[in-house]
């Protein structure tokens, strides 16, 4: 199950009053399709990322939950990693999760190295973040 789902009906409770409906068409997919997200049964993907940033929401808030709901519009990525990274108390993180979010650092620092778009650099930290999901999933 991912928290995103309980985000996304935040999303359509602030930016479209609960129209759930209104938030598909924004995103350009079904309403079906987005149940599946609502449920967490689903992670969005690269291109709801993208649209998301476009309709406001900080990526950053809907990946992990931490910082303010709508972005600052800043010409770059929404927010300053570093604001996000060092949100959870490392004392009150797990081992693994430490060192995820140490991984999580050191890829997004390199991003801001390369002259990649905004919205290249989110969808690259999604796969990322998919990728560690993924190999946690299997270590388990």
């Amino acid at each position: 199950m991912y928290a995103t789902g309980k985000r996304l009906k935040v999303i359509a409770d602030t930016l479209f009053k609960g129209n759930k409906s209104a938030l598909a068409r924004e995103l350009e997919m079904k309403p079906q399709a987005l149940a599946k997200y609502l449920k967490g049964q689903s992670m969005p993907g690269g291109h709801i990322l993208i649209r998301l940033h476009d309709i406001g929401v900080n990526i950053n808030w809907f990946l992990t939950g931490l910082g303010e709901l709508l972005h600052r519009r800043t010409g770059g990525v929404a927010e300053p990693d570093e604001h996000y990274l060092e949100g959870p108390r490392k004392d009150d993180l797990t081992v693994d999760e430490v060192q995820i979010l140490e991984k999580l650092d050191r890829f997004s620092r390199s991003l801001q190295e390369m002259a990649l778009s905004p919205a290249l650099q989110q969808s690259l930290l999604l796969v990322f973040l998919r990728h560690i999901h993924q190999e946690t999933d299997e270590a388990e």
